[in-house]
């Protein structure tokens, strides 16, 4: 039989191979114009997992506020305080520092419908500590210069659930300082937070702005 003009004469074999294959085009195109060859599918990747995220919300900490008044140059020599022994949960004497904050913090969380808190002794300690750091090292900041946030401090001193902390600086007296926690959100959140149920409190003299002052709760 001859083959196609001009060229060689085909092969049986070969023209049947050729129109086999141009059925399968065919059949291919009929079926929508794709066909899949064993061999040659590749399966398409697994979508990636969502990366897993964690969050701790033990403890917030108040954004950190700087009095307005200017300063003052001549220090104030600080009462001398008796350090509470870590493990009591007893009252700081009558007219001190952390006396005087509790007042005007129990004062303002009855008017919320917060329960009153107590003194801790170990939380007073963690805020007498930090504020003396400060004013020593003229520094105004929720981390100590060593690296230690609040809740490091105050497990330090032993109390297991650090809540919040509230600092400022400049403040010449509990009703200033009070005044200005009140005055600012985050700082009023912490005080009115009912879930604290405890308090510790201190101020310490130095540094450039004369007075430092820390307040830190506890659940």
């Amino acid at each position: 039989m001859a083959g196609p003009p001009g060229g060689a004469p085909e092969d049986t074999t070969v023209r049947s191979v050729r129109h086999a294959l141009t059925a399968a085009a065919v059949a291919a195109v009929a079926l929508g114009g794709l066909a899949a060859f064993d061999g040659l599918d590749v399966a398409a990747p697994a979508a990636p997992q969502p990366a897993a995220v964690d969050a701790e919300t033990h403890a917030v900490a108040a954004v950190a506020v700087r009095s307005t008044v200017t300063p003052r140059t001549t220090r104030v020599r600080p009462r001398p305080t008796t350090t509470p022994r870590p493990t009591t949960t007893a009252p700081a004497p009558a007219g001190s520092v952390a006396t005087q904050i509790l007042t005007r913090v129990n004062a303002e969380r009855t008017k919320a419908g917060c329960k009153a808190v107590v003194l801790d002794a170990r939380l007073t300690a963690a805020a007498a500590g930090h504020a003396q750091d400060m004013a020593t090292n003229n520094y105004f900041s929720h981390t100590s210069k060593d690296g230690r946030s609040f809740v490091d401090r105050i497990k330090a001193q032993g109390y297991p659930v650090p809540r919040s902390e509230n600092i400022a600086a400049g403040q010449p007296t509990v009703t200033a300082v009070m005044d200005a926690w009140m005055a600012s959100s985050g700082h009023r959140a912490n005080i009115l937070d009912c879930s604290a149920v405890a308090m510790g409190a201190a101020s310490a003299t130095g540094g450039s702005y004369g007075i430092y002052w820390v307040q830190d709760f506890g659940r």
